[in-house]
């Protein structure tokens, strides 16, 4: 009986997804264009002789001041004659209440020279905001206009200290502040960042959730912040996971994992090269594990399956793994070779080719499979193993004497040299980060003393050419004992890793 597939090596990516920029990322990225606003600023006269008093309120230093700027041009915004041109008007007062947010959230009507009761307090962010959706609905063309004042000073101020918050486990200041931002900007993912950042302090896990949802929600079609969107579709997911994980309640645990499930979708649909495109296939496959329904897996292999080039080694070979679970193993024969092609220094690739081969009973190209194996990983047992498999699938297709007889001399030798084998290496994980390679796994003492050993690793790039070495020593394994070891190289961009053989005997 084969041995069971070898699940591929990926630790999970670190979660929740890193604090986002104060600015909206989107308009941060954007190239400057012409404004494509119409709206005329300087006429009437009265709007062209306010539009001068904009950089006095922007550089005044205290609250009286700004009050005294805010008292001229509200008398000179309010007069009946400016009413020719409202939406001139409008984006205008709209600007000057932006600056005057440095200073307080809300003034009196009297302070700042607003019509009606004096004393009667003005929620500005909501003043401001109205004025803005008023120049949108009636002048879409002035939407980038109007997104960058919406992410001034007072937006990017209450993200940034929201985020600070955040650091110190402040909750509710940090709820706070970011609910004042998305008064003026819904529209970025700031906001929401900060606010399922607070409920995941608050043990709020749903509105954890909604609010994950809304961060990723507000990048969809963001072409310039897709890391940014497939960062924040990979954290709900994770965290979806982590929640299924604690309830006792079946149906709150499955919903939970086909929501995660969901999310790990969207990532490997519209994010294929990214980071978390492979870690979102092994989040998959926990889900439909989980609820027991390959539909939930075979929706992901079908989304690679249409076009895996388009994938990365590790998502291709996922893949496989999900496919093999599913019962179909021509599929995975198909992806495990695709992910060897890609990456032919990976050994778990070339072994479960080798293994779904023979699951799919195409036991005689499996050999030259297991030779690529074997230069990789001499040292297990398990891989010589495969070549009794493979060589037996030779002897069965055979219709020369002479090649029938070579091939079942071949399954006795490499037999032999499985069961006489002395040691046994096998990995446990092994982790390529952008700028480090984790390497981790064990030596079985299979002889009749006790060993120490040393092995000598070369970790191997895109091309083959060796990027690093590194030497791992086990001390003083009894027979029938294993040691562990660790390698951990301040290298990245590594596709596999080799080693030199051990003794056999």
């Amino acid at each position: 009986m084969m041995r069971r597939l070898r699940l591929l090596s990926l630790l999970s990516l670190a979660a929740p997804a890193l604090a986002l920029s104060a600015q909206q990322p989107a308009a941060a990225a954007a190239a400057p264009a012409a404004d494509p606003c119409p709206i005329d600023l300087m006429q009437p006269t009265g709007l062209g002789i306010a539009n001068l008093q904009r950089a006095q309120l922007a550089n005044v230093k205290s609250v009286d001041d700004a009050n005294k700027t805010m008292r001229t041009v509200s008398k000179l915004l309010f007069d009946p004659k400016q009413a020719t041109n409202p939406m001139g008007r409008d984006l205008l007062m709209a600007q000057f209440v932006t600056f005057y947010l440095q200073y307080a959230d809300s003034a009196k009507r009297g302070d700042i020279g607003f019509p009606g009761e004096k004393t009667q307090y003005v929620d500005l962010f909501k003043y401001a905001d109205s004025l803005f959706t008023l120049v949108e609905t009636g002048e879409p063309k002035c939407d980038h206009t109007t997104l960058g004042w919406r992410n001034y000073k007072p937006y990017t101020d209450r993200i940034r200290a929201g985020y600070a918050a955040i650091q110190a486990g402040a909750a509710d200041t940090a709820e706070k502040l970011a609910t004042r931002a998305l008064i003026l900007n819904r529209k970025g993912p700031q906001g929401y960042d900060i606010l399922w950042r607070a409920a995941k302090i608050k043990n709020d896990e749903p509105n954890e959730i909604k609010y994950l949802n809304l961060a990723a929600q507000t990048l969809e079609g963001d072409t310039l912040n897709g890391a940014v969107r497939a960062n924040l579709l990979f954290t709900l997911g994770h965290v979806e996971q982590d929640m299924g994980e604690t309830k006792t309640d079946k149906a709150q645990k499955e919903k939970l994992y086909r929501d995660a499930a969901d999310a790990y979708l969207k990532v490997l649909k519209d994010y294929p090269t990214s980071d978390e495109a492979p870690y979102a296939m092994q989040g998959i496959t926990i889900s439909a594990s989980v609820v027991g329904d390959t539909a939930v897996s075979n929706a992901a292999v079908a989304v690679v399956k249409a076009n895996p080039d388009k994938y990365t080694d590790q998502t291709v070979g996922q893949a496989g793994v999900l496919s093999t679970a599913s019962g179909k193993s021509a599929d995975a024969v198909t992806f495990f070779a695709a992910a060897a092609k890609m990456n032919p220094y990976f050994r778990d690739y070339q072994y479960n080719l080798a293994a779904m081969m023979y699951e799919s009973k195409q036991a005689a190209n499996m050999v030259p499979v297991v030779h690529k194996l074997v230069e990789l990983d001499p040292d297990n047992p398990d891989n010589y193993q495969l070549f009794t498999y493979g060589f037996k699938g030779v002897s069965d297709v055979a219709t020369d004497p002479a090649v029938k007889k070579a091939a079942i001399d071949s399954v006795m030798y490499y037999g032999k040299i499985a069961e006489d084998m002395s040691v046994r290496v096998a990995y446990s994980d092994f982790e390529r980060q952008a700028n480090r390679t984790l390497l981790m796994g064990t030596i079985e003492n299979r002889a009749k003393d006790p060993k120490s050993f040393s092995i000598d690793f070369e970790f191997l790039g895109k091309d083959g050419s060796v990027l690093n070495k590194s030497t791992a020593t086990v001390a003083n394994v009894a027979p029938g004992a294993t040691g562990n070891f660790k390698v951990d190289v301040p290298v990245g961009g590594v596709y596999g890793v080799r080693y030199t053989p051990l003794p056999l005997k």
